[in-house]
C-alpha cells in the first residue's frame, strides 16, 4: 500500500504523546546531517548510503521548516517512523532541497551540525528533472518542463546554498555531485572520516519503507540497483534549453562551486 508523505504529517499533540510513551527516542545524546542541495543531485542516493550505516538514522527529506529545538525532536520522530520504528545511531539526517525549508544560523554554526553540500551541473541537472516527471505517454507535467521556472528554481536554490554555506563553521563538506558516482569509494571513505564514524559507509545501501514513493525521494529509486553504478548518471541528450538559459545557469553553478569549495571541506 502507498503511503503518501501527508499522511505521516507529525501533530505537536501527536509528538507531546509519543514523547510520554517512548522519551529514548528524545533524550539520548544525538548529533544531525544534513545534506542541503538542489533536486537531481543524487542526494537521495547519498542519504540511503548513509541511512544504511548503523550510526546513522534517516534516508529521506522530512519537509518540514526548522525555527528551533523542537523542530529537531520533530525530526528525531520523523526517522524514528520513517526507518520502521528503529531508533538508531549517533546522528540523525535529514536533507534539505527546497527554499522553503531553510536552516538557522544557530544550526549551522552548531558543532553537533553537520552539513554536506552537494552541487551538480545545470546541463545534466536539467535533463534529470525532465526525465523524472515524464509519464507514460511522454507528456510532462507541471512547472518541470519549462525552461525558465526550473532556471528559476536551480539558481535560486544554488543562492540559498551559497548563504547557508558561509554560515557555516568548519562543519560542513562540499562533493561535486558527479563524483560521488565517479570516484565513490574514495568519496564516501573520505566522508566517512570527516564524520568520524567507526563503520564505514558502503557504495551498497538498503531500500526502506518508504523510498521512491511520493515526496521520500527520486520517484524511480526502487527501479535502481542498490549500489552505487553508471545507472545513477542520466543521459544529456534531451536537454534542450536554450542558450541564454543555459549560460544563466552555468554562471551560477560556477559561482556556487566556488563558495562551495571556498567555504567547505571539499571531497573530490
Amino acid at each position: 500500500m502507498k503511503i503518501t508523505h501527508s499522511e505521516l504529517k507529525i501533530s505537536t499533540l501527536r509528538l507531546h504523546l509519543t514523547s510520554l510513551l517512548h522519551p529514548e527516542i528524545f533524550k539520548e545524546e544525538k548529533k544531525y546531517i544534513f545534506v542541503i542541495s538542489h533536486m537531481r543531485c543524487f542526494s537521495t542516493l547519498l542519504c540511503h548510503i548513509l541511512g544504511s550505516n548503523d550510526q546513522i538514522s534517516g534516508y529521506s527529506e522530512m519537509l518540514h521548516p526548522y525555527d528551533g529545538n523542537s523542530d529537531l525532536m520533530r525530526l528525531r520522530y520523523w526517522t524514528y517512523l520513517t526507518q520502521g520504528r528503529q531508533n538508531k545511531g549517533n546522528f540523525v539526517l535529514d536533507k534539505i532541497l527546497h527554499n522553503e525549508f531553510t536552516v538557522p544560523e544557530a544550526f549551522l554554526k552548531d558543532q553537533n551540525f553537520r552539513f554536506v553540500f552537494l552541487l551538480r551541473k545545470p546541463e545534466e541537472t536539467f535533463s534529470s528533472i525532465r526525465r523524472m516527471v515524464k509519464n507514460d505517454r511522454g507528456v510532462f507535467n507541471g512547472w518541470y518542463d519549462n525552461q525558465q521556472l526550473v532556471l528559476d528554481y536551480y539558481t535560486n536554490r544554488l543562492a540559498e546554498m551559497e548563504n547557508e554555506c558561509r554560515q557555516t563553521n568548519g562543519n560542513s563538506v562540499f562533493i561535486p555531485s558527479e563524483r560521488l558516482i565517479e570516484n565513490s569509494e574514495s568519496v564516501l571513505k573520505s566522508l566517512g572520516d570527516w564524520l568520524d564514524i567507526e563503520d564505514p559507509l558502503k557504495t551498497t545501501y538498503q531500500m526502506f519503507r518508504y523510498s521512491g514513493l511520493p515526496c521520500f525521494g527520486d520517484p524511480s529509486f526502487r527501479n535502481k540497483k542498490m549500489k552505487i553504478d553508471t545507472h545513477h548518471m542520466v543521459n544529456t541528450t534531451d536537454h534542450c534549453a536554450s542558450p541564454e538559459i543555459t549560460a544563466i545557469a552555468e554562471k551560477n553553478y560556477t559561482r556556487c562551486y566556488d563558495t562551495l569549495s571556498s567555504n567547505c571541506t571539499c571531497i573530490n
